[in-house]
């Protein structure tokens, strides 16, 4: 079987890349991608690729890595995931299992580096992965993604709702123009809206 390894769109890295097309569809579930990538399918191992290569840059970046080392770890994680894939057990646990393998991949190149140049230690853990600031980066880029499916005007209410300081429903009813009973089942809906189609993307809520 022979594939096509690609950086992600929109990634951290400077360098000059091909950006990946964006697909049409409905983003498919992890279990999907991994079927997908299991039973040959490039364009699923594209869409895996390019859920999650910007986590992958993101860990590097921890470890106070840029181009051409961020480059090469992205490079080398996906050869691993691309070889070890069959043995995942739980596609629910993809993201975790990325962020391990990515740890391990950048402590490995910032330790390479610091032979020749003289790391900021305030940039490198070198016992554990910074899991909950890494899943917290994570799920905020999803969200951001996912947001940009919904349609306008729920983008707009959330978009609202999530403003800091928070505004009061009085001030959101004031504002697109509905009955203040209405701003909490609106709220509700536009929620579970967001919510499935992070769902959809594969993102672990709760």
């Amino acid at each position: 079987m022979t594939w096509t390894m690609h950086l992600p769109a929109n990634m951290y890295s400077s360098t000059d890349t091909h950006a990946l097309t964006a697909s049409v569809r409905a983003p498919r579930t992890n279990q999907e991608l991994v079927n997908g990538c299991l039973n040959g399918d490039q364009t699923a191992w594209n869409e895996l690729v390019d859920r999650y290569g910007r986590l992958v840059y993101y860990v590097a970046h921890r470890y106070g890595l840029h181009s051409p080392e961020a480059d090469d770890v992205f490079q080398t994680v996906f050869l691993i995931v691309l070889r070890r894939l069959p043995s995942l057990k739980k596609s629910s646990s993809l993201s975790a299992w990325l962020i391990t393998i990515a740890h391990r991949e950048a402590l490995h190149a910032s330790k390479a580096k610091s032979r020749f140049v003289e790391l900021d230690e305030r940039l490198i853990d070198v016992t554990e992965p910074p899991l909950e600031d890494i899943h917290r980066e994570f799920l905020a880029q999803q969200v951001r993604e996912a947001m940009q499916q919904l349609d306008p005007f729920s983008r707009e209410f959330i978009s609202a709702v999530m403003a800091e300081p928070p505004p009061t429903y009085e001030e959101l009813a004031a504002r697109f123009g509905m009955a203040l009973g209405s701003v909490g089942p609106t709220r509700a809906r536009c929620l579970k809206k967001l919510e499935n189609i992070l769902t959809r993307m594969g993102v672990e809520l709760g």
